[in-house]
């Protein structure tokens, strides 16, 4: 005697979830390389503390300035021709983006303006230095 309950019925297809698990398994490996990436390229930074907005800006380029007077383009370490290459290479990308300065608070003001220059060298007009809103104004 055989018993089937009420109503089912053979599925004439079978469900591979093969293409599906190679989908989640392909986004998992993107999701942890971009992490690692943005990991990677932020570096810590005692940010200057002054109001500021938030803005959402096209961004063509960031580049960071540690306390010691180093300038990173990319977290590699960058000379003044290096950002000029960065500039140009971003903005032809992102046309009319915005070069984010990430300056520490420590940094040496030579080191700025050499960043500055590299950046002016390849065209870059706008340029935003970042700072931390979270502070109450000029010191």
């Amino acid at each position: 005697m055989r018993f089937s309950a009420a109503g089912a019925r053979e599925r004439l297809l079978p469900l591979d979830m093969t293409p599906m698990i190679d989908i989640v398994f392909q986004l998992l490996i993107f999701f942890l390389a971009t992490t690692e990436l943005v990991r990677t390229t932020r570096h810590l930074l005692d940010l200057p503390q002054e109001r500021g907005r938030e803005a959402e800006l096209a961004t063509a380029l960031a580049v960071a300035i540690t306390a010691a007077g180093e300038v990173l383009v990319g977290g590699a370490p960058a000379d003044r021709e290096r950002v000029r290459a960065a500039t140009v290479a971003s903005l032809q990308a992102e046309p009319g983006g915005v070069v984010l300065l990430r300056a520490d608070r420590a940094a040496p003001a030579a080191a700025l303006n050499e960043a500055v220059a590299g950046v002016q060298a390849g065209g870059g007009a706008r340029i935003r230095l970042v700072v931390d809103p979270g502070g109450g104004g000029a010191r």
